[in-house]
């Protein structure tokens, strides 16, 4: 493993984007600091909104058995596999997406790949291994998070961040969604932000279909609050293995040469993620990540 490579441990308990969980939750070994309430809600930033701006704001959480999908490999002959979603924390004003920050957090030793088709691709190169270990052990060994002994040395590197760093209403509204058509009546927004995957950090932009429901309003108000969020990404999206120290890896930690020549053939460089979710106030009973 390169030395060069940043081993920063993520985030631990906030954000939509934090990587470990609470005490209690058997995931906490390995978390690095919590971030700072600048970082998060994004007032740090040169150009970001006065978010006490915002009075309307409110924090949501993504539900409970949250998950996102991802594909593998060349059309149309690509693996298909999900992840968990670990926690999350959404700070959303519909009225004003800029005002938007938070960051959710997955949990990449939850990863599943399904069983291959009989005429899905799949690497072919020998591994030197006997029995041939399964595509989702494979996938947790690049991820260096497997065998036991990989994920003693990095335990940090068993979680991924997503942390929002800007939105704004608009973007590209003809896309195919990754999962499904969005619904009539979606916001088409713009999210920025970065992923701190296998502890590298870069950015990304992910263009999203975004409804809001709201409660019935009380006498004298024009709507009540806000009580769900749902989230379509529009299109898949791309995240590349070299952006991300993302190599083909034995048991040991070694990188498999002729796997890696392989996928570079094949151009094989990203993963294409797919997600569509369902956020409610957080603190509410079933709400993910709550205490």
């Amino acid at each position: 493993m390169s030395t060069t490579r940043a081993r920063r441990a993520l985030l631990p308990r906030l954000a939509l984007g934090a990587f470990c969980l609470g005490p209690g939750s058997g995931l906490a070994s390995g978390c690095s600091r919590q971030p700072d309430s600048d970082e998060v809600l994004g007032s740090a930033q040169p150009n970001a909104p006065a978010l006490h701006t915002a009075p309307a704001r409110s924090e949501f959480e993504l539900a409970p058995g949250s998950r996102v999908d991802f594909w593998l490999g060349p059309r149309p002959r690509e693996l298909h596999g999900s992840l968990a979603v670990a926690h999350s924390r959404l700070l959303i004003d519909p009225a004003q997406p800029s005002a938007t920050r938070g960051s959710v957090t997955f949990d990449l030793a939850t990863l599943s790949l399904d069983p291959p088709a009989e005429n899905s691709w799949r690497p072919t190169a020998s591994t030197g291994l006997d029995p041939e270990p399964s595509l989702t052990e494979q996938a947790l060994r690049w991820l260096e998070i497997s065998p036991a002994a990989a994920l003693a040395v990095h335990p940090e590197l068993r979680f991924a961040q997503f942390l929002i760093r800007d939105a704004a209403a608009g973007g590209r509204s003809g896309a195919r969604p990754a999962l499904a058509e969005a619904e009539p009546q979606a916001n088409t927004w713009t999210v920025s932000g970065e992923l701190e995957l296998h502890g590298v950090r870069a950015p990304y932009t992910l263009p999203l279909s975004v409804s809001f429901s709201f409660a019935a309003a009380a006498p004298g108000s024009a709507r009540g609050p806000l009580q769900r969020v749902e989230i379509l990404l529009r299109e898949p999206a791309r995240v590349s293995l070299g952006a991300h120290a993302l190599v083909p890896r034995d048991e040991h930690g070694d990188i498999l040469a002729e796997l890696l020549s392989e996928l570079r053939k094949s151009r094989v460089d990203d993963v294409r993620l797919g997600a569509r979710w369902s956020a409610t106030p957080a603190g509410r009973d079933g709400a993910a990540g709550a205490p």
